[in-house]
């Protein structure tokens, strides 16, 4: 095998399993709470607790997808820390529009993006999540 080929080898494998990862990883755990604000709005509060030295990135700014057509994101809030990094201290803030009074349970998938500085690595991850409403 030519050093092309397997240098495109390696970079299709390591973009297929970091794709791919499964929702909970060793270097991450993760929590959603929702909190209503009235009837047709709420927060989702998304606390992310990495183990040491793995920080998760601002850049690309994590995304959230909800499943259901009646959920709409007005928007994201997060604070960073001195080296740009998402603070971790506290949540990561999803503003939402509640389109139905029938949602009972949200549910969608959370990606980010998480490092560890010293290693000098990242890696991509996407949480499927389930919260109930009250």
């Amino acid at each position: 095998m030519t050093a092309k080929k397997r240098t495109i080898f390696v970079i299709a494998f390591i973009l297929f399993f970091s794709t791919f990862q499964a929702q909970n990883n060793k270097f991450v755990s993760s929590k959603f709470k929702i909190e209503r604000q009235d009837q047709d709005r709420a927060t989702v509060l998304i606390f992310l607790n990495p183990t040491d030295g793995i920080y998760i990135n601002s850049e690309p700014k994590p995304d959230i997808k909800f499943n259901s057509e009646n959920v709409e994101i007005i928007g994201v809030k997060f604070e960073k820390t001195s080296k740009n990094y998402i603070d971790t201290d506290k949540p990561i803030k999803v503003e939402i529009k509640l389109k139905s009074k029938t949602i009972s349970t949200l549910t969608g998938q959370f990606t980010y993006f998480y490092c560890s500085e010293i290693e000098g690595w990242c890696s991509k991850t996407t949480e499927k999540f389930e919260i109930k409403l009250k």
